[in-house]
């Protein structure tokens, strides 16, 4: 390699000095045209013939060394080339050159690979970070709604530890952490359970404005569940949140239907699961309705004020089954009491006396009016007669 570089520089040093003695040629004739520099032309021309000589002689002596050094590498250089395992070494280093272009994608590519991985690693650490710190927060709120069905309980919602994929909850006994779901009973389980639903639902700025709740008191005892009935459900409906309660236990659906019929609820009856879809039906009877306005009608004032509005549930609720019973076109399900006074008129079987006592009663009723200046809550002997108007009319039609 020493013996290809020395030739490779006496190559380029002659070819340098050639060109310029070419360049000195160009010059001669202007120099021997002028008297004064006749003599340098003179000069240059008797010196060019041994310069080049001189470099012609150099060339054949640097030719000779390195046809001597070739011949002798020759042998060397074939018995290389001619083992297998030199050729594949050969093949290895051509086929990576080749591939370079290869080589540098791939290169680019997982340097890209780890930086996304490391955004990715900052991504989730911020989400863990923010997570933690919303949670110490709302951990607040899971306690206050989970002490609402375990007042003074010696076990207590913790903390809820989270990952990428899993949630870890934590309860807390006498200072002590545990694990909530190995150590705390079903009960306990499922108020922890309703504590985080209740504050994941109600998150300041959510869209809905109802809580949905199936079948809430499975393993619950009695204590528990009056107090989801008692304060829970009491503490939902002073946020004006729309509340769907769902659930087999007949006793469950009792005791809120009592406990807060001032606020009217709507009680549905859901059977018979068809491809069409489940039955729909009202659960609450006339005969109920009709019992719970003259109750109310004997009460003080509040008392008097909720009986107009059930006699207007009693109005309602005849329209329906009068219609169901005469296999007429029922009212529309969000249909209000005067909208289905004209379903009531188109009935068979209904008369002129008893749709112009409807028409009254419902203006009786009407909640409209219950807003005008100067208007009082009705005295029981003024509720009394629209009651016993309702009573009669449902009797005379058979639905009652």
């Amino acid at each position: 390699m020493s013996l290809q570089d020395s030739v490779n520089t006496w190559k380029e040093q002659s070819l340098r000095f050639l060109a310029e003695l070419a360049s000195r040629v160009e010059s001669i004739p202007a120099l021997a045209a002028n008297p004064e520099t006749i003599h340098s032309a003179t000069e240059l021309i008797s010196g060019l013939q041994t310069s080049v000589d001189d470099t012609v002689r150099h060339g054949a002596q640097w030719s000779r060394t390195y046809a001597n050094a070739y011949a002798a590498f020759a042998p060397v250089l074939s018995a290389k080339v001619s083992s297998a395992s030199a050729v594949r070494e050969f093949d290895g280093l051509i086929t990576a050159i080749n591939g370079w272009s290869h080589v540098r994608v791939l290169t680019e590519y997982n340097r890209l690979l780890n930086e996304s991985l490391e955004f990715v690693r900052k991504v989730e650490a911020h989400l863990q970070s923010k997570q933690d710190e919303m949670l110490q927060s709302r951990g607040l709120e899971i306690n206050e709604w989970y002490d609402m069905m375990n007042p003074e309980a010696a076990v207590r919602y913790r903390r809820m530890e989270t990952a990428t994929d899993n949630v870890l909850l934590w309860a807390e006994t006498f200072g002590v952490e545990m694990n909530a779901a190995a150590c705390l009973s079903q009960c306990q389980l499922n108020c922890l359970g309703l504590s985080i639903h209740f504050v994941r639902a109600l998150t300041p700025g959510t869209p809905y404005g109802f809580l949905l709740l199936d079948d809430p008191v499975q393993s619950m005892d009695d204590d528990h569940c009056q107090a989801l009935i008692v304060k829970v459900i009491d503490s939902l409906l002073s946020r004006r949140h729309q509340l769907l309660v769902f659930s087999h236990v007949q006793g469950l659906v009792d005791t809120i239907w009592y406990t807060y019929y001032h606020h009217q609820p709507l009680r549905l009856r859901i059977s018979d699961y068809q491809l069409t879809g489940p039955v729909v039906e009202e659960a609450e009877t006339l005969q109920h309705a009709v019992n719970r306005a003259a109750q109310l009608a004997r009460g003080n004032e509040d008392n008097r004020r909720l009986a107009i509005k059930v006699v207007r549930r009693c109005v309602e609720l005849l329209i329906r089954e009068v219609c169901r019973r005469k296999n007429s076109t029922p009212p529309p399900f969000n249909a209000t009491a005067s909208q289905m006074l004209p379903y009531f008129q188109n009935c068979q079987g209904t008369t002129a006396q008893q749709h112009q006592g409807l028409q009254a009663t419902v203006k009786f009723a009407d909640p409209a009016s219950h807003t005008q200046t100067g208007w009082e809550v009705p005295i029981a002997t003024n509720i009394q007669p629209h009651i016993d108007r309702l009573r009669t009319s449902a009797q005379q039609l058979g639905v009652l």
